[in-house]
């Protein structure tokens, strides 16, 4: 969650991805945002969004849409 830390574990995350010969799924909640929408505020790092997403894109990653709340915090 310390999102000084993003690009730290991003990088680290996919060199791994990118040394790897067998395939990987990768899981999880990573705390970050890939496009305004998926924020409830205007605070919005475009820096770090474009940094997520060419990551994705790149090791070729596909996200599965969330089904249900549009937030998972929103306790619904």
């Amino acid at each position: 969650a310390d999102h000084s830390l993003a690009l730290v574990f991003l990088n680290e995350l996919f060199s791994k991805l990118a040394n790897s010969n067998i395939p990987v799924l990768v899981g999880g909640d990573f705390n970050l945002h890939r496009d305004p929408a998926d924020k409830n505020n205007s605070n919005f790092n475009w820096h770090l969004a474009h940094y997520f997403n060419d990551c994705i894109s790149s090791a070729a990653l596909r996200e599965i849409p969330r089904v249900g709340a549009r937030f998972t915090w929103s306790n619904r």
